[in-house]
């Protein structure tokens, strides 16, 4: 490639300055003119043939761009740019999925259900949740694949973006890495199912009984009143989360009811 260079005029060169570069004309031009301060910059200029069949293929439709190609022109960081939006253009088609499968739902009962009530609203949130998080994974997996391809595992740019950084509290053996062959604190996968199992059990627990609490409120605030929409419950006990002894003290005249003198 030819090198485009911001020089200052020969006019405006000392004498001085003249001898200097013809002492270091068996130099590099660019080399010799940097060294006397007549080169501002020195930059690569583009070679048309290649960015643009970099371009055509980036946005052809329908198709992934050419990461490794990318790479090779504009340097690894532009790369990492491109695969980080492929990656996660295509895992926005899971959640757009089942979002576009509520909103029909929706539209097809109008009048009858809203996102308040409508069954599947719940569950695309918590689809949405998982999918993040299982998208993160998959991410640090593919940006691993390709540093590692590409020989910038542990690059300062890399290591800055790290979502799984060890904790201060990790503890472990030191080990080396059978990816890397470097160093690493290493705890066993049996430890951690066990502690895996252990965590799942206590926050099962306590998430359970944050979800009672949830629906005994929803019963004391008249939210869950199956007896108000009986085509949809054809009898009291037959809602899962309904509790007649709660959801009584929302009547009309009751303690909880929003009309009543005590609230």
């Amino acid at each position: 490639r030819t090198p485009a260079i911001s020089s200052r005029s020969r006019a405006e060169a000392t004498p001085e300055e003249r001898k200097k570069v013809e002492r270091l004309s068996k130099k590099c031009l660019w080399q010799a003119l940097a060294q006397n301060g007549l080169v501002d910059l020195v930059a690569p200029a583009h070679n048309r043939t290649l960015r643009d069949g970099v371009l055509a293929e980036t946005l052809r439709p329908f198709t992934a761009p050419p990461v490794h190609r990318i790479r090779s022109y504009y340097g690894e960081e532009v790369a990492f740019y491109f695969a980080w939006m492929s990656h996660f253009t295509r895992w926005l088609v899971l959640p757009g999925a089942s979002g576009l499968i509520v909103k029909l739902y929706l539209d097809r009962h109008v009048g009858t259900e809203t996102v308040d009530t409508c069954i599947y609203a719940p569950l695309h949130g918590l689809f949405t949740f998982l999918w993040a998080m299982v998208a993160l994974r998959a991410w640090d997996r593919e940006q691993c694949r390709l540093a590692h391809g590409w020989g910038t595992h542990g690059a300062y740019w890399q290591e800055s973006h790290r979502f799984y950084d060890d904790r201060p509290q990790f503890r472990g053996v030191d080990r080396i890495s059978p990816i890397t062959g470097k160093v690493e604190t290493y705890y066993s996968s049996r430890r951690k199912a066990v502690k895996y199992v252990g965590s799942a059990v206590v926050t099962s627990i306590l998430l359970s009984g944050a979800f009672l609490v949830m629906i005994w409120s929803l019963n004391l605030q008249g939210y869950i009143r199956p007896y108000d929409d009986p085509e949809r419950w054809q009898e009291v006990h037959y809602h899962p989360f309904h509790y007649p002894f709660l959801s009584r003290l929302a009547d009309e005249g009751n303690l909880f009811d929003a009309a009543s003198q005590y609230m």
